[in-house]
């Protein structure tokens, strides 16, 4: 374990990606420059080393949504969407050509997208195999999404 450790590197390679569910921990990513591999791992908020989560192969995720049921990581490049535990370990193999976006409220759904960005839908743990595909997106530019505790204001529910 990490913990109580100083973590360095360059500047440019460190990055700030996600608060977890409850907000006592940040999910950090790191690799060097040549994209060899990334690691991922937590800190508690007052930026202490908490945990190194896992070292993935070649560069980082290009999305990530951190829920109750673990750590959903995702590319727009064919290598494949994945759920990993605390500790890095891969839980379940998300649905192919499904990339994740973010997690409910109550950690029951994940908004996806699809790896072209123009179609999402919703994956659930309850039914892994599957994604309900919601629809198109106007345009193509899906960038990051987060789940309100109740529909806005002007919204069909």
């Amino acid at each position: 374990m990490l913990t109580g450790r100083i973590y360095q590197t360059k500047p440019g390679n460190l990055a700030t990606i996600a608060w977890n569910p409850s907000g006592s921990r940040i999910l950090l990513i790191n690799g060097p420059d040549d994209g060899a591999y990334t690691q991922l791992f937590t800190t508690g908020a007052q930026g202490q080393i908490l945990r190194q989560m896992a070292t993935l192969r070649g560069t980082g995720p290009d999305e990530y949504a951190w829920g109750i049921h673990g750590l959903a990581i995702g590319y727009f490049s064919a290598r494949p969407s994945e759920l990993l535990s605390p500790s890095g370990r891969v839980i379940r193999m998300l649905p192919a050509a499904w990339v994740p976006g973010c997690w409910n409220p109550a950690g029951t759904e994940l908004l996806m997208v699809t790896r072209n960005q123009r179609r999402v839908g919703i994956w659930r743990p309850a039914d892994p195999g599957q994604v309900q595909d919601l629809g198109a997106l106007p345009g193509q530019a899906f960038q990051e999404c987060s789940w309100t505790a109740r529909p806005a204001a002007g919204t069909r529910t």
